[in-house]
């Protein structure tokens, strides 16, 4: 196999693991979660008066405690981008034939675009410029996603242009 391939089969891969991982520690729900301690994670969840009794919250201060922000549901979706992208890359890696190699740099395409709508169309990160998710999770997202959608289209390009130059349909060195 061409080794330009090579090198954007085994970027893909990287590429589908960061797109899995990072948002996973750069949403907002997680990150609350590690700077509140769990002792007083129990103590607010409890409220009492002075005299000890629990005070039961509203309807809408359970909602409120229970709702979770965009970029929470951002980073599970990118996990559906990332497998498939990483099932592409590996198959790149291992594919020879130039028909998969068409096919597969085209559906990794789909995938970088799909990394880049998610946050910034599909379901969005949180409105404040502050939080982590726009500061780390949202660019990285846009960077991977950017170049794993290069990638395929160079993929496809490479591809293309070894096919022309009058070879057989497997790919060699």
């Amino acid at each position: 196999m061409n080794m330009a391939l090579k090198v954007i089969a085994v970027l893909i891969i990287v590429l589908a693991l960061v797109i899995g991982i990072v948002p996973q520690f750069t949403n907002c729900q997680y990150a609350k979660s590690m700077a509140t301690p769990a002792s007083t994670a129990t103590t607010m969840a409890t409220p009492t008066t002075m005299a000890g009794q629990s005070i039961t919250p509203t309807t809408a201060a359970k909602a409120a405690a229970t709702s979770k922000p965009r970029c929470f549901y951002t980073a599970r979706g990118e996990i559906a981008v990332a497998v498939p992208l990483l099932i592409i890359g590996i198959f790149m890696l291992v594919s020879s034939r130039k028909e998969t190699w068409r096919a597969l740099s085209v559906l990794g395409i789909i995938e970088g675009l799909f990394a880049i709508l998610l946050p910034a169309v599909l379901i969005g990160v949180c409105m404040k410029s502050t939080m982590i998710c726009r500061q780390e999770m949202e660019p990285t997202l846009y960077a991977a996603g950017g170049v794993a959608l290069a990638a395929s289209i160079a993929a496809l390009i490479i591809n293309e242009l070894r096919g022309r130059a009058g070879q057989h349909t497997e790919l060699t060195d």
